[in-house]
């Protein structure tokens, strides 16, 4: 199992909503009134948790300021949604009994789920992800990119002669790296079109590669360094396998309550 395999796994999204943690306790501070509704500090909590990521992109100082205006938009279109009965309508029973069923599916998954998950067994899965980690392998390349072969192959001759690579790069590379110096910084086999990526792992680093044939054109490669990839951290990944045992907690959960249940499929 590769490094980025074992990533993809524990960066799998959760199978139903969830969001994040929140603290009710002495929430019951009245922030605001809308014709004798109160809001509550608790209620404007749970809104900014609803807006989640959306809400950092206001500074904090006026974050209070716009939840609290947008909380009072909301009940006065409420208010008036009532006054022309809109509350006794089919579409707001059926969006009401929808609501109703995510406000019940995200507490269970809260206190049912998410509770079952301590840092004991997320530090477990970690160690238990990474003894399944193929060490992955990852160079530090340049090349010059030309249009023909031979241009690639007076090149090289330049290069073998002495000529700077990366200044080389500069004057005759066609490629979106000739202003680096040809630099394309580390990457893995798997990212570069394989005969370039095959060239580029067979050399030790300061290797020149013979030219080599890409859909882009002819390459001349020097390879500055190999190393083993870094693995990502626990703290790096925490969050994304907390999500993933919530995530197969929750499918274990509905296939339990599945079996125990009777189900009658009517829709054809």
């Amino acid at each position: 199992m590769s490094m980025k395999s074992f990533s993809s796994i524990i960066a799998l999204g959760i199978a139903l909503a969830v969001l994040p943690a929140a603290s009710f306790a002495a929430q019951d501070e009245i922030v605001a009134k809308v014709n004798g509704k109160a809001i509550t500090r608790a209620q404007l909590d749970f809104f900014a948790e609803e807006l989640g990521e959306r809400l950092n992109q206001v500074p904090a100082p006026q974050r209070d300021a716009i939840l609290i205006e947008q909380m009072i938009a909301r009940h006065l279109i409420a208010q008036d949604a009532e006054k022309l009965k809109l509350n006794e309508t089919k579409e707001y029973e059926l969006r009401q009994q929808s609501y109703r069923l995510r406000a019940l599916q995200q507490v269970y998954l809260k206190k049912v789920i998410e509770a079952k998950i301590g840092e004991a067994e997320l530090r477990k899965t970690y160690q238990e992800g990474l003894a399944k980690i193929t060490p992955e392998v990852e160079v530090r390349a340049r090349h010059i990119l030309v249009k023909t072969e031979d241009e690639a192959n007076a090149i090289l001759k330049e290069l073998e002669g002495g000529a700077d690579f990366a200044e080389l790069a500069k004057t005759k590379s066609t490629g979106p790296s000739g202003a680096k110096g040809g630099d394309l910084g580390y990457f893995g086999k798997g990212q570069m079109v394989p005969s370039f990526a095959e060239a580029a792992f067979a050399l030790e680093a300061g290797g020149l590669s013979k030219p080599v044939k890409t859909r882009f054109g002819w390459h001349v490669i020097k390879v500055e360094d190999k190393r083993e990839k870094a693995v990502p951290t626990f703290e790096q990944i925490r969050e994304s396998m907390r999500l993933a045992l919530i995530r197969n907690y929750a499918t274990d959960a509905v296939k339990k309550l599945r079996d125990e249940a009777k189900i009658e499929i009517i829709a054809k």
